[in-house]
Order: C-alpha cells, then structure tokens, then sequence
C-alpha cells in the first residue's frame, strides 16, 4: 500500500490580510496585525493580558477544518512568540509564558456558534474534522 499524499487543509502563513479566526469574546483579546519579516507582511493575531485586569481567559479558533474522506492523520504546526514574563519589569502581578491548545470534533460547520465546554485538550486522537482553538490566560503571544 502506497502512503496518502499529504493534503494541506489550513495555511495562513502566506496570507494576504483577513486571517478569519474567531476571537471569543469578539471585543476584547486577540486582535489581527501584520509585521514585516525580512521584507514580507506576515499577518497574525496577537493578545497581551497580563496587564488586564478584568477577564483575560481569551480565545481564538479557526473555522471548521474539512478533513476529507481520505484523511487518517492530522498533523498541526504552528508558529508562535511567546513575551517573556520577565520584560515586564515589576509591572506585572500575574504572568504566564503558556497557552492551551484545544480541539472541537464536529461533522458539520458549527459556524459562528462558541460553547467552550465543548473543546477538548489537545490528546492524541486526531480522527474526524477539526476546529482548533487557542486558550490565552495571563499571558502575551503572537502567532
């Protein structure tokens, strides 16, 4: 048996402005930006809430991922930064330099519908069509 050619599902590394993930709650937290890198517009989203002091359990998630008939493995690369918590020189009373990971199974498009219950941690059972999501708690990251 010859093995599956790999099929890319989700790539925002060369995207050219809207990215289209949903930030919850939509008002606060992850906002969109571009930076450049050696010359190109890189777009990401970046939140910082270590000096928040309401709420900063903010996520960010990606629409639903089709996976297709032939998939049997998901494989999940991202690129991030991470602020060190010690660049903030005293004016922090809580800071993180973690994040979670977490994954929605679903059969259908659940649109813009966000019932964080229903997101697992990230295991390894990567089997059915995904939608991923990004937990930021105290902390400052960009990717």
């Amino acid at each position: 048996m010859f093995p599956m050619p790999l099929v890319n599902l989700l790539d925002t590394s060369t995207a050219q402005g809207e990215l289209g993930w949903l930030p919850d709650p939509p008002e606060v937290g992850w906002s969109e930006v571009q930076q450049m890198i050696n010359g190109t517009p890189v777009y990401m989203y970046q939140d910082c809430s270590v000096l928040s002091e309401g709420d900063t359990d903010h996520w960010l998630r990606t629409n639903w991922i089709y996976r297709g008939e032939a998939a049997s493995r998901i494989y999940v690369e991202l690129k991030f930064t991470v602020r060190d918590c010690k660049s903030f020189k005293g004016e922090v009373v809580t800071c993180k330099e973690t994040f979670n990971l977490y994954y929605m199974e679903s059969e259908q498009d659940v649109g813009i519908q966000f019932r964080r219950p229903m997101f697992i941690k990230v295991g390894n059972a990567w089997l059915k069509d995904r939608v991923i999501s990004f937990s930021l708690n105290w902390a400052c990251l960009a990717g």
